[in-house]
């Protein structure tokens, strides 16, 4: 990315890791790394809000897994955010 597009998309509120002269790319977060199970069981709901709060309207990756997630406490996305789900990853309603 050249360095008047990364000045744009700085201004436009994009976060921006740069690795290297020229190079820069949206922050991706996982959501295990804040805690999230999958298995199904477990309510993932705070793991998924603070994997958004930490990506800063970046990428949420969400890994294969079955997610809880509790509607009552929903999980707010940012501008700009991206769920990306690989292959596998269902979100699933915790019933209440």
């Amino acid at each position: 990315m050249s360095r008047r597009a990364c000045l744009r998309a700085a201004m436009a509120g994009v976060p921006l890791l740069v690795f290297g002269p020229g190079v820069a790319q949206a922050a991706t977060v996982d959501v295990r790394r804040f805690g999230a199970r999958g298995d199904g069981r477990s309510d993932d709901t705070r793991a998924f809000q603070d994997a958004v709060d930490a990506a800063r309207g970046g990428i949420v990756r969400v890994p294969a897994g079955d997610y809880v997630i509790d509607p009552l406490r929903s999980v707010r996305l940012r501008s700009g955010t991206q769920l990306r789900m690989d292959a596998g990853a269902i979100l699933r309603a915790k019933p209440n």
